[in-house]
């Protein structure tokens, strides 16, 4: 670990720091910006040091089963979290996305420091898991899931991903013009084609040590995860098992390395040699062995991550066999280049006809190794990383930025308060919002959810959700809806509004960041033109679930009363006010103060009737 003198313009996050994002990394700090690495990834740890680069420790990753790689992850978040507090808030965060959570820590700094974050995006997450059979897409964890993705990524400077591909599936599941180029940009990973390059094997100490000089090599070197197709390698190895000159090897580590294990002994796979994940040092050697390399990709996994594997094995000089989907970027770089065959996942028979082909025509089988070391050379260099810092440049990521003003601050502050409210409060709350949702149902015809326009902060009209508690098709100049014997409510109506549940619905606008917790009540947009400039002093401010009004009087007081009581909060509104208000809230709505009165006034009773967006329409 080497120890920067300067303060850090760059914090890298990435738990498990490879080769290529440490050379990123280093090739950054190089251009006259210190930096500093938070990682758990043995070699990066003892890579020779430099000094514009400080690598500091970090949890590492535990792949060998569920359990233990989701422990890892919150271990390596809690300790970035507290560790990157101590940096300078003025220092660009450059964050990776695995751990798949690790993106709202650039997120809170964002909110509670403004400090500005890039994302490289090199697996997406949950599509993986979906595709995957391990998540279903209208999950709540999953709905979830890509909420906390567009939160991130539509707040983030910039996001970076590896394939073209990638960039297209990513673009469809955020607004990408909030990002300063507009866009996802697509910089394809890359191997140091000075550090890796082919090796006869007679003098290669790898392939000697392991018999490999007069075999034609078929290596599989990588993750051996739940997104590779590592059944298809095994049926071509029991399926070749009689053809002595031919010879498999799989090195890495993962949670199906035990399935590689248990078909090696159960079908006495002698053609088969399994190793574990070699040792930086041991790449140059062990990676050129590979007479002809193997990247994987299982069925549905197209276009949601590109191994970095087969950019080391075209470094290495190796013919490519692509076990993937012809339409993905593994695919599209075989096919670019002319440097390997691709094969459908799955199919054992086609992977061994092709080994077979290439054994018995070693011409071509050099000509795709020739191709595969040109292309590397020419495209996939390390030569990428200069493309990366061009993209933070004309960004003005690297630029120095304002500090933050108190009122921004506090700001975020409050955004970072409404999501740590609103999320809990929903997931604690959803057997209740089942419930009422159903018996919403039960009561005859009409939508659950009760939608309409309402104003925001600065006047930008939202759509405000509540919970209906009305029939259809009633008359909207009956009973006042602040009475409490109205006869269009539905039977389950005068309970919700009693108790304030048909707003609970508002808790999935705060988490949008159309609400706030706290704040005045939304009202009409064709109200703005009727207040004075001082009551318009609520717009600078998001409208809330709950406010300073509502613990005053709620019903029961004048519409001039509240814009007073919601103007003065405004001037006087503070954390510790919020949180008053938040408990006095519950005492007035489970003692039900304040939830109905008699009759509008004239004027309100005026207003109702000029306002046909009201509730009782279309309810």
């Amino acid at each position: 670990m080497n120890k920067t003198s300067q303060k850090p313009r760059i914090i890298f996050l990435n738990q498990m720091a490879g080769p290529l994002f440490r050379e990123l990394a280093e090739d950054i700090s190089k251009q006259s910006l210190p930096s500093v690495l938070l990682t758990g990834h043995p070699d990066a740890l003892k890579a020779t040091p430099i000094d514009s680069l400080d690598i500091i420790a970090a949890p590492g990753y535990i792949r060998d089963s569920y359990m233990t790689r989701m422990s890892s992850w919150v271990r390596y978040f809690i300790y970035v979290l507290f560790r990157c507090w101590s940096l300078p808030n003025d220092a660009l965060m450059f964050l990776v996305s695995n751990p798949p959570f690790l993106g709202l820590i650039g997120y809170l700094f964002r909110c509670l420091r403004c400090q500005r974050y890039v994302v490289l995006v090199y697996d997406i997450y949950p599509d993986m898991l979906i595709k995957a059979g391990r998540a279903k897409e209208s999950s709540l964890i999953v709905r979830l899931w890509r909420q906390m993705n567009r939160l991130v990524w539509e707040n983030a400077e910039i996001i970076f991903t590896i394939g073209d591909g990638m960039a297209a599936t990513l673009q469809k599941s955020f607004d990408a013009h909030k990002t300063c180029p507009g866009k996802v940009l697509a910089i394809p990973n890359w191997a140091d084609t000075d550090w890796i390059q082919p090796i006869a094997k007679e003098t290669n100490a790898f392939a000697c040590k392991y018999g490999q000089v007069d075999k034609l090599t078929v290596m599989y070197s990588g993750n051996i995860g739940q997104t590779h197709d590592i059944e298809t390698i095994l049926m071509a190895v029991a399926q070749l098992k009689g053809q002595n000159a031919v010879h498999f090897m799989i090195i890495g580590q993962g949670v199906r390395k035990k399935l590689v294990e248990q078909a090696k002994k159960q079908d006495g796979l002698d053609n088969l040699t399994i190793l574990p994940f070699q040792p930086e040092p041991v790449l140059p050697n062990s990676l050129p062995t590979a007479d002809i390399a193997i990247v994987t990709l299982e069925k549905g996994q197209e276009n949601l991550m590109v191994p970095s594997k087969t950019y080391y094995a075209m470094a290495a000089g190796s013919a490519l066999i692509g076990l993937c989907n012809p339409n993905c970027d593994v695919a599209r770089i075989i096919n670019q280049h002319h440097c390997g065959i691709v094969v459908s996942p799955g199919d054992a028979d086609t992977l061994v006809s092709e080994i077979l082909a290439l054994q018995a025509d070693p011409a071509k089988l050099d000509q795709y190794r020739t191709n595969s070391r040109r292309a590397a050379e020419k495209f996939y260099s390390r030569k990428n990383t200069a493309v990366y810092m061009n993209a933070l440049a004309a960004s003005g990521c690297l630029t120095p930025q304002d500090q933050p003003s108190q009122k921004q601050r506090n700001s975020f502050c409050k955004r970072i308060f409404d999501i740590c409210i609103s999320l809990p409060a929903i997931i604690v709350l959803s057997p209740g919002l089942i419930f009422l949702s159903l018996a919403i149902k039960l009561s005859g015809k009409g939508p659950v959810i009760f939608k309409q326009e309402r104003a925001g902060k600065d006047g930008i009209p939202f759509t405000v959700y509540k919970f209906r508690t009305m029939k259809l098709d009633v008359d909207p100049f009956g009973a006042s809806p602040k009475s409490g014997d109205d006869p269009r409510l539905i039977k389950m109506g005068r309970f919700m509004r009693e108790f304030s549940f048909d707003e609970l619905p508002q808790l999935f606008n705060i988490l949008k960041g159309d609400m706030s917790v706290v704040g005045p009540r939304p009202l009409y947009v064709s109200q703005i033109a009727e207040w004075s400039d001082y009551h318009k002093m609520r717009l600078q401010v998001k409208p809330g679930l709950t406010g300073l009004s509502q613990i005053c009087g709620r019903a029961s007081l004048t519409q001039e009363a509240k814009l007073d009581i919601e103007a003065e909060y405004v001037q006087k509104q503070s954390f510790g006010l919020d949180i008053k208000i938040i408990f006095q809230t519950f005492a007035v709505v489970f003692g039900k103060k304040g939830v109905y009165e008699d009759r509008y006034s004239k004027k309100e009773q005026t207003r109702g009737a000029e306002t046909p967006s009201s509730e009782t329409h279309g309810r």
